[in-house]
């Protein structure tokens, strides 16, 4: 990447990121963003995701993350000129989301023309929804207080967010998830089942276990950052083995 173009991104990102911790303590107070559980995951390390992408892909690239909450990562990669489509099953999230890619337009960190959009539904389709949501139900039974009727609503009241953003995780080139160790087999799968071959992933490394679900092979691996969630050692983009 020509080093103008690089420091253009980062001056981007930088904008982003400010736009973000803006609202993420009002958004952390809210009490439908506790409903769902809200965790964002740490800015610096999505800034140096997203800037090791840029030397990867192309602009064009199609980036679907899931789980994207307020969407910071969805922005930054939007701000690379991707595709970028994020898809959360809170629908509060999904609204200031909506909210701060209007800001960030109208601050010049993302470009008009760049398609970034967001869409509130389940990530999990196919084969592996009904496995999920059985482990999901008992999950849930032991925190009453989680929305399970928000990720696994009333069958008529279901919306495909794939089909809302016109869509599928098989036009991804990169799939982008950040779930807790526990979740992690389920999307393993789903992912499997789901995805083309040409389609990259960045996701935690909890154990070669997880990973070899798909399998996969690491192209690039961040830097650690220490922070007050549960996070793994690393975080790789990785490519089918």
């Amino acid at each position: 990447m020509d080093r103008s173009i690089k420091h253009s991104l980062q001056q981007r990102l930088a904008g982003i990121c400010d736009i973000t911790v803006s609202v993420e303590s009002e958004v952390r107070r809210h009490t439908e963003a506790k409903r769902t559980g809200f965790v964002q995951f740490p800015l610096t390390l999505q800034r140096t995701l997203v800037l090791q992408m840029s030397q990867l892909f192309p602009a064009d690239t199609v980036v679907i993350e899931l789980g994207c909450g307020i969407g910071s990562f969805t922005f930054m990669n939007a701000a690379a000129r991707f595709s970028s489509y994020g898809i959360d099953c809170n629908s509060y999230l999904i609204d200031v989301a909506r909210e701060i890619h209007s800001t960030c337009i109208d601050q010049d960190c993302i470009d008009r023309d760049v398609d970034c959009r967001f869409a509130v539904g389940n990530i999990h389709c196919g084969e592996t929804y009904n496995e999920y949501k059985k482990y999901a139900e008992a999950t849930f039974a032991e925190n009453p207080d989680r929305a399970f009727e928000e990720i696994f609503p009333l069958e008529g009241n279901m919306n495909n967010p794939y089909k809302e953003l016109g869509i599928s995780l098989s036009d991804a080139d990169l799939v982008y998830c950040y779930p807790y160790p526990e979740h992690m087999p389920f999307l393993c799968k789903f992912l499997a089942e789901m995805t083309s071959s040409k389609t990259h992933f960045i996701l935690p490394f909890y154990s070669e276990e997880y990973i070899s679900l798909l399998p996969l092979t690491p192209i690039y691996t961040a830097p650690s950052v220490l922070c007050n969630i549960r996070l793994p050692a690393s975080v790789s983009i990785y490519r089918h083995a």
